[in-house]
């Protein structure tokens, strides 16, 4: 078993007269493999050895409100992309090597408006745009079979919150969260089909409480 991972990140804020700008940018490169006695037996006749590389960079700018009064905001663009090489080599067959390249950006916005100083609304929405690409190879470069396939989903937020003391607040909430679908990168023959995509549909109602000053730790 090795793992071997390097990562990096940056990130500058401008602030503006009515709102900072932040921009980030990241990338991460991993290597992983394992060897396995794949027969299950005290004797060395099969053997498998799987490997991981992958790429995977990240980038965001995003605008946020910094003036004071009823309405507070923030809107954004995230990019995201990677590159997954999963070659897999077994001592009787089934040697390949399956890549995956993912692309994807977001475009997203939320705002809170401060109806009286008790009582906020918090809208927001997210577009989620998302590619995968699929492809198998022979050891000897032979397509074993190709697949792309894209998914898109808006996913919307939404907050009503009350707060009845300085300590205390109700609220209830509705968001939805998605992933976008993906491919079985072991699979060793066609047809590839993507797996669907998941969405998450969350509702909240609860309380939010500070019963004493030194637990909240003011």
């Amino acid at each position: 078993f090795n793992l071997q991972q390097t990562s990096g990140s940056i990130q500058n804020v401008t602030s503006f007269s009515v709102f900072d700008l932040t921009t980030l940018a990241s990338a991460a490169y991993t290597r992983f493999g394992i060897n396995t006695d794949s027969d299950l037996t005290n004797i060395n006749s099969a053997s498998t050895s799987y490997t991981q590389n992958a790429g995977v960079y990240t980038g965001e700018i995003r605008a946020t409100s910094n003036t004071e009064g009823p309405l507070q905001w923030i809107a954004g663009l995230f990019l995201f992309a990677d590159k997954v090489k999963y070659p897999n080599y077994n001592s009787g067959a089934n040697n390949f090597t399956s890549t995956q390249y993912s692309k994807a950006y977001a475009v997203f916005g939320e705002a809170t408006y401060n109806v009286t100083d008790a009582l906020s609304v918090t809208g927001g929405l997210r577009y989620s745009w998302e590619e995968r690409v699929f492809k198998s190879r022979t050891l000897a470069g032979v397509p074993m079979a190709d697949a792309s396939d894209a998914f898109e989903k808006v996913s919307p937020r939404v907050v009503v919150r009350y707060e009845f003391s300085p300590r205390a607040s109700v609220y209830a909430s509705y968001s939805q969260g998605f992933k976008s679908g993906l491919f079985n990168t072991t699979q060793t023959s066609g047809p590839y089909e993507a797996v669907s995509p998941e969405v998450l549909d969350s509702f909240e109602v609860g309380i939010k409480s500070g019963p004493a000053r030194w637990l909240r730790g003011d």
